[in-house]
């Protein structure tokens, strides 16, 4: 296992800064997920540890060594891609143990590396087919298992997933974290997808713009975001922000903390009151049936739209007058710079 650690990191394409002086301690053997909108950066941060990109400026160190200046193939790192990039001529054993090969490793070690992979994965009845003939969560599998015959200090993960159906995905999602524990290698994981970044990691670091917005547990950025764009970005659907310079309706009965420009809300913490109860009112625009909840759509008096999560038996139709309320211990409240000012 190895820590990793990237201090004051820079990338540019000639002129253009996409990565904004990135400060970030891995501990040995964390399992860290970095997650962020399209264009933030994750990507390349990802390919600058394993050596794939240039630093512009900074430093990377690996179990306490600089990196920087260390080519891909030495840094002690296995990294498994989007596409799942399997030779279609070769087995899956052949494709498994070919890094080992060109590494010049004894055919034994090869034999029991990849053995072991294989049974870790459960591919071990695949080893010899091509790869055409798997599915692709199969196919994803033994990209994985590629990785792991190296013995790598770190694992990197760059959206793994993202091909994948949606069970296939929940299936392989459920196989990396048992994996980790397994390994307790090291790994990082770059993904858009907040659901993964919530279920698989120890810390997520939530990514905008090439900046770090803020580093923390899944639970410690959902109930605690440090400002409007993480509180948003983590939680499905995304949290309700309310404007409080455009009504008053919204403050009856809760107290405002000083300097409150907005009010968020998730969609999970809103319930249906009583038209006397409510703190919100408004318009049923379009309901969603998941099957274990409903997705409400309302247009609130002040004009803006909110969603609401509420129970799949809940008396309501589209085009109804609805009254809303929420716990007051899931409020958030932002400033005019959209940072978090207090959680009730």
């Amino acid at each position: 296992m190895s820590d990793v650690k990237l201090i004051d990191l820079y990338k540019s394409y000639d002129k253009t800064e996409v990565i904004h002086g990135v400060d970030l301690e891995i501990k040995s053997g964390e399992f860290i997920v970095f997650v962020g909108p399209s264009g933030c950066g994750k990507s390349t941060l990802l390919r600058m540890i394993a050596g794939l990109e240039e630093i512009t400026n900074g430093t990377i160190q690996i179990d306490n060594q600089i990196v920087n200046d260390i080519v891909a193939a030495e840094r002690g790192i296995a990294m498994v891609f989007q596409s799942y990039a399997l030779f279609p001529h070769m087995t899956v054993k052949e494709n498994m143990s070919f890094g080992l090969k060109m590494a010049k490793v004894p055919k034994n070690e090869i034999e029991q590396r990849v053995n072991e992979a294989a049974n870790v994965l459960e591919i071990h009845s695949y080893l010899d087919r091509l790869p055409k003939q798997l599915s692709g969560g199969q196919r994803q599998r033994v990209a994985i298992g590629r990785a792991i015959v190296r013995n790598p200090k770190v694992f990197l993960f760059d959206e793994p997933l993202s091909n994948l159906d949606a069970a296939l995905r929940v299936q392989t999602r459920i196989e990396i974290a048992k994996l980790h524990k397994q390994l307790s290698t090291t790994m990082i994981y770059v993904t858009h997808d907040q659901v993964e970044a919530m279920t698989l990691a120890d810390r997520i670091v939530v990514l905008n713009n090439g900046v770090i917005e803020q580093v923390g547990s899944p639970i410690e950025l959902y109930k605690s975001p440090k400002n409007q764009f993480v509180a948003e970005f983590i939680g499905s659907p995304r949290m309700n922000i309310i404007d409080l310079n455009e009504s008053e309706l919204v403050v009856k009965n809760i107290n405002i903390p000083d300097q409150s420009s907005k009010l968020g809300i998730r969609p999970e913490h809103i319930v249906i009151a009583s038209s006397g109860d409510g703190k919100i009112s408004g318009n049923v625009r379009h309901i969603e049936n998941l099957g274990e909840h409903l997705l409400c759509y309302i247009k609130i008096s002040t004009g803006a739209e909110i969603t609401a999560k509420l129970d799949v038996n809940s008396s309501i139709s589209e085009g109804s007058s609805i009254h809303l309320n929420w716990d007051r211990s899931q409020t958030h409240f932002f400033n005019s710079s959209n940072i978090t000012i207090k959680h009730n």
